[in-house]
């Protein structure tokens, strides 16, 4: 089978148009809560967590700030999930704490912050992904900027405690947000979905 780079790894396809944002019912509950936007955007990111983690494709993709997908429609993306756990890939993420939320930036349509968090990272490995598992495990690390990606034989999982960050994005005037889960190897190609000068700043 010819290897493909896995949709996992790539999740952030770069777009020329964005779609309108959806409200997920998490973001509903912390509009009604009246949260600081510090525990709106914990209240979000375990949401997409969770869906992530229980394949529950759909919450993950209103969830997921629309431009990283481009011109694909829901429908691709979920087959792309889908197709990656077909290859021999689960990955679960367990968030730990939030470790730091930047202070919030905004231009004359959005609003943007970084929410940086520890979380443990496992990866499954089965049929064709385990058999590529060394290629899988150098993507990961590169992904994460880290060397410290161990595999566990007993488990056929690739372990990370992992130092983590996503972007969340709203519409001025809005308090729905969509997040950016941050890939080291995307990084140099954000500024064609979220402008440069806003980058800067939330580093």
């Amino acid at each position: 089978m010819k290897l493909r780079l896995i949709p996992f790894l790539l999740l952030f396809l770069l777009a020329c148009e964005s779609k309108e944002l959806i409200e997920t019912p998490v973001q509903a509950s912390a509009k009604t809560t009246q949260n600081s936007p510090e525990r709106q955007f914990e209240l979000d990111i375990e949401h997409y967590l969770n869906s992530y983690n229980d394949q529950h494709w759909d919450e993950v993709y209103l969830t997921t700030y629309p431009g990283v997908f481009g011109r694909k429609t829901k429908d691709d993306v979920v087959a792309d999930f889908i197709q990656q756990d077909l290859f021999g890939i689960k990955r679960t993420v367990q968030l730990r704490k939030i470790e730091k939320v930047s202070p919030i930036v905004e231009n004359e349509k959005n609003r943007y912050a970084k929410i940086y968090y520890d979380a443990l990272v496992q990866i499954d490995l089965e049929g064709e992904a385990l058999k590529n598992k060394d290629f899988i495990q150098t993507n990961v690390e590169l992904s994460h900027d880290t060397p410290d990606v161990v595999f566990d034989e007993n488990k056929n999982a690739l372990l990370l405690d992992a130092y983590c960050s996503m972007i969340a994005v709203s519409k001025k005037g809005s308090n729905i947000w969509k997040y950016i889960e941050v890939d080291k190897q995307k990084e140099p190609y954000y500024n064609q979905i979220i402008p440069e000068d806003i980058l800067a700043q939330l580093d």
